[in-house]
């Protein structure tokens, strides 16, 4: 039985959301961003923290949807991979 939402080919990209974008999380979801635009293999496609002002923050920065509930990024069908940095 396959765990994910989709199989994963060479050529596509990871999606990965990131759960606690304070200091830690911002760093490693900044480091994910970086290296997918330099060899296309992954992107931000989502944030969360419980705190407004920095989703809004990861949601500026990165160019990816945002969420004040964990629930809302473990639900979406389009995560491939979550950073879980609270």
């Amino acid at each position: 039985k396959q765990s994910g939402g989709r199989v994963i080919g060479a050529n596509d990209k990871i999606n990965v959301a990131v759960i606690g974008t304070g200091g830690r999380g911002f760093y490693v979801a900044n480091y994910f961003q970086r290296i997918g635009k330099e060899n296309n293999s992954c992107q931000v496609v989502a944030a969360c923290d419980v705190w407004q002002k920095r989703v809004t923050r990861a949601k500026q920065h990165f160019g990816c949807d945002g969420t004040l509930d964990y629930r809302e990024v473990l639900a979406r069908t389009d995560v491939d991979a979550v950073i879980v940095a609270t």
